[in-house]
């Protein structure tokens, strides 16, 4: 997701320090809403949440 860490690396440092970001949520943040191109070819099914994220 190097879209999502481009996005966050250029954002001001005084605004995003410390913070924990998503890929999906970054990227929808700046506007990306076809997150189907971040998928590997044949994968169909819901991105995974890491183990630090809670479900709700």
């Amino acid at each position: 997701m190097a879209d999502a860490a481009y996005a966050v690396l250029t954002r001001d440092a005084r605004t995003c320090t410390a913070n924990l970001f998503i890929d999906d949520g970054v990227l929808l943040d700046e506007g990306v809403t076809d997150l189907s191109v971040c998928s590997p070819a044949g994968f169909e099914g819901d991105l995974a949440l890491d183990i630090f994220v809670d479900a709700a």
